[in-house]
């Protein structure tokens, strides 16, 4: 039996008002309190790995992060922050590294104990593996350009350095990888992995760094012949414009992609030696003097021939120096030899 139509109205008047009454309810309640989202380190932490590995200013920089929670859960807890810097760019990287914990870490929690500061000849590395990679005639076609520091997945606490360039052919990188390693044991910092004055850093709970060159980010670069022509051209160019820096990284580059061709190494010597840089050319001619003698050249052969053409315009003090500098590598003594 259906209801009367003016008691059905009443119905339906009386659901509407309880639902706007609900609604003023629920709009007058407080709202309920959000709860903390809790601290990640592990998020710190990659975003530390990432920005080391590609902000340029901070190659040779590192945090090491200790975590103390607060157990009750309202706050983050307590952070102890300890850097490892590179000695030659100390000051910039400090600044750089507070910004960052000023960005990630809650102000007020964290303290940098900045008389723990690991201070290491990161730059000064780097530089002496540039010139031992591209003097030595069994890594031609190979070039270190850059490190960073990564964490040590298999030792906790430790670094690696990570070495970033190109390798002609597979193999080469564990003989960069072991000549990185025997220059950092040249200096006693990388060996106890401590600052100088450690005896009192260790008095302050000072925890020895442990750094280890890793050769994973060395690619392997097949060298092309056309393109060592190509900066082999430019290099030219720029030595006669008397551009010694553009027409040194011209040549460079050609020998990275032509390692064999001997003519681009001579330039990058001669261009060298235009800049003052005798020891350096030096250093550079002897590399050549061993891929002589391992490849039984002499100064008649067809290659040397083509080399010393492309050199006939090069004449007076310059062109003397560079005579001198060959034969002193090649015989120990300035004297000219025969063939010249």
């Amino acid at each position: 039996m259906r209801a009367p139509l003016s008691v059905a109205r009443g119905w339906r008047c009386a659901a509407i008002c309880l639902a706007l009454a609900a609604l003023q309810n629920v709009a007058a309640a407080p709202p309920a309190p959000a709860e903390k989202p809790a601290f990640d380190l592990n998020v710190l932490e990659r975003e530390m790995a990432n920005t080391v590995r590609t902000d340029s200013r901070l190659r040779g920089a590192w945090l090491d992060i200790e975590h103390q929670p607060d157990p009750s859960g309202d706050t983050p807890g307590s952070f102890s922050v300890r850097r490892a810097l590179d000695a030659t760019h100390a000051s910039a990287q400090r600044e750089l590294l507070d910004r960052f914990l000023q960005a990630w870490l809650p102000a007020g929690n964290y303290q940098v104990v900045a008389g723990d500061d690991r201070l290491f000849p990161f730059s000064r590395l780097m530089a002496e593996l540039e010139l031992a990679v591209e003097t030595d005639p069994a890594l031609g076609g190979c070039q270190v350009a850059e490190g960073y520091y990564a964490a040590d997945p298999n030792q906790p606490g430790g670094l690696n350095l990570v070495l970033r360039g190109r390798i002609a052919k597979e193999g080469q990188e564990v003989a960069i990888e072991s000549l990185c390693g025997r220059l950092m044991r040249r200096n006693p910092v990388w060996v106890r992995g401590e600052p100088e004055g450690a005896e009192q850093a260790n008095q302050s709970g000072f925890i020895a760094l442990s750094v280890t060159p890793k050769s994973t980010e060395l690619a392997v670069v097949e060298p092309s012949e056309a393109q060592g022509r190509w900066f082999y051209a430019a290099g030219l160019r720029h030595f006669w414009k008397q551009q010694y820096a553009k027409a040194a990284q011209s040549f460079h580059q050609a020998s990275l992609e032509s390692p064999r061709t001997l003519t681009y190494h001579y330039w990058w010597i001669l261009t060298d030696l235009a800049s003052g840089r005798n020891e350096l050319a030096l250093r550079r001619m002897r590399t050549v003097a061993r891929r002589f003698r391992e490849a039984d050249f002499d100064h008649q052969s067809p290659e040397y021939r083509l080399i010393v053409r492309s050199l006939e315009r090069v004449q007076g003090p310059l062109r003397q120096e560079l005579q001198q500098l060959e034969t002193r590598a090649l015989y120990g003594s300035k004297q000219l030899g025969a063939n010249y």
